[in-house]
């Protein structure tokens, strides 16, 4: 609903434009009505017949910045109108609602940009854990070298939270726009670890979050990761990681002595993102238009739990955000390299891009490099002798898998369900997640030589142990397959045995019943003298 049409004579003050005398000429029909629009100021009688006529229509919403003392301008010239357009976007119908139209009209406080005067110190923390090639996180699958996509250059993707990234030596805080050009410096970082897998969300109130993770310091920042564009997806990450040398990590959230160091590399990169992905998805995209429909590309990114800018402005993005002169700077440094790395030079002729980049830009002769730490810079050295920029190998987040709920009896699950994240199953409450651990057994029994059925065609023993009367052997071979002491076998019972037919009354008891149905047909035989029934 927009607000309601004002009187004009109500917006009028003694600050108007020109003034006039009241003439005692005027007819006596006419007096009653100009004593209506007449005020007083001072001992002065004030007409505002002039202005009535001079006035536009109607009080555009520009028009709400001026005192009312001033009253309304006469219509707008040429040159008001190039200055409305650097004006904020006009108020949406949900700040009249809400009352709020003055903090709406008000300049967005551009301070984020500033880093503080006084260097901050970082004091270590105690019972920090250190990160290593064995540092545990709890919900994170182990590495399986036997698994057939195993890549041992893949390391894990792990959410930190709660961060703070200083300088190993001096222990003072970093911006983190300093990562892009780490060169010899020797950056750490201490915040919250927890394990992150495709399909999880990333912000703190989710269930999947429940446990904040444990505090730990990173060994050696080697990596900061931005804008990385997945060609299976066709789409840009707007999540920002740091690697190391054993995991990749997503930064969630900065703690609250390291966000001011956070945010002027946080806002450029959230709108660099929105320049991206709105360009693909509108190769006609005009900044105008950008700029124009900036909350609802805000409102389009809310759905990932990622960090949102007015988590931590209190605010959305302004166009004053787009167009200051650090996000103009970050959008000239980056966008050509992204557009050369990932081979989108289509982009280049989308006019929001273009607006920046000019229409000279060309994607074979840029002299904008990736040195594959994350540095995007311009030198005189590059611009003499450019080459093509190499293909980031960024992270590769690990599917969501399903997770297995422990089973428990009622005594455990009343002791324990409250000390662990993951829920806890109550026995006899569902056997239909022992469905697929029964396929999983059944495909790995394939692969399994059995002899139950008939009698192995081979069987080979093997030495005798020393030092031992009884004829016992370390182990045997059937048809080839080797069974030693200690080994765990499944074996049928024998019906016209006593002993088997003592173990098959025992069988069918309800104590001895289990939900997993290969612990129902079979019997498992465990131990030194681990013997070969057929």
């Amino acid at each position: 609903m927009t607000p309601k049409r004002r009187r004009r004579l109500e917006a009028f003050g003694p600050g108007s434009l020109e003034t006039e005398v009241a003439s005692s000429n005027l007819s006596p029909s006419k007096k009653p009505r100009l004593e209506n629009d007449t005020i007083l100021d001072g001992l002065t009688t004030l007409t505002l017949a002039h202005q009535r006529l001079a006035l536009c229509e109607s009080p555009t919403v520009s028009e709400f910045e001026v005192p009312i003392s001033e009253g309304f301008r006469l219509s707008p010239t040429v040159s008001d109108l190039g200055a409305f357009n650097a004006r904020q976007i006009s108020p949406t119908i949900s700040d009249y609602e809400n009352g709020n139209v003055e903090a709406a009209l008000a300049s967005p406080d551009l301070s984020y940009f500033e880093l503080p005067p006084d260097e901050f110190s970082f004091y270590e923390e105690d019972n920090v854990l250190e990160e290593d090639e064995n540092l545990e996180v709890e919900g994170e699958t182990p590495v399986d070298e036997n698994d057939s996509d195993y890549d041992p250059e893949e390391i894990p993707v792990r959410a930190f939270d709660d961060f703070s990234i200083f300088d190993v030596f001096s222990h003072k805080l970093v911006p983190l726009g300093q990562l892009t050009e780490i060169g010899h410096r020797k950056y750490v970082a201490i915040g919250r670890v927890r394990s992150y897998s495709d399909g999880n969300r990333l912000d703190i109130e989710s269930d999947d979050t429940l446990n904040p993770g444990e505090r730990v310091k990173l060994s050696q920042i080697l990596e900061l990761n931005t804008h990385h564009y997945s060609d299976s997806h066709e789409s840009f990450d707007r999540k920002i990681y740091i690697r190391t040398k054993f995991s990749w990590y997503i930064l969630v959230s900065p703690s609250t002595t390291y966000t001011p160091f956070f945010l002027p590399f946080f806002i450029p990169h959230q709108i660099c993102h929105m320049y991206l992905s709105r360009s693909l998805a509108d190769p006609d995209l005009t900044h105008d238009d950008f700029l124009h429909a900036l909350p609802d590309f805000q409102d389009d990114m809310a759905g990932d739990g990622f960090l949102m800018v007015d988590d931590v402005l209190e605010r959305p993005l302004a166009a004053e955000d787009v167009k200051c002169d650090e996000t103009t700077g970050y959008l000239w440094a980056t966008l050509p390299t992204i557009l050369s790395e990932f081979g989108l030079s289509r982009l280049k002729r989308v006019p929001l891009i273009a607006n920046v980049l000019g229409a000279d830009f060309d994607e074979e002769n840029s002299p904008y490099v990736f040195d594959g730490a994350g540095s995007r810079t311009l030198s005189e050295s590059d611009i003499s002798s450019t080459r093509r920029p190499t293909k980031r190998k960024g992270p590769k987040v690990p599917e969501k898998q399903p997770q297995f709920t422990p089973i428990v009896t009622p005594t455990v699950k009343d002791i324990a369900e409250n000390m662990f994240t993951r829920p806890l199953q109550l026995a006899g409450d569902s056997l239909a997640q022992f469905k697929l651990a029964d396929l999983k057994v059944v495909q790995r029994l394939k692969t399994i030589q059995a002899h139950h059925e008939e009698d192995p065609k081979s069987m080979v023993w093997g030495s005798k142990l020393e030092d031992v009367q009884e004829l016992i052997y370390e182990y045997v071979e059937l048809d080839g397959v080797p069974y030693r002491a200690g080994d765990t076998v499944m074996v049928h019972y024998d019906e016209d045995s006593y002993k088997d037919y003592s173990r098959a009354s025992n069988y069918v008891s309800a104590a001895a019943h289990s939900v997993n149905s290969y612990a129902n047909r079979v019997w498992y035989v465990y131990g030194l003298r681990t013997g070969v029934l057929v």
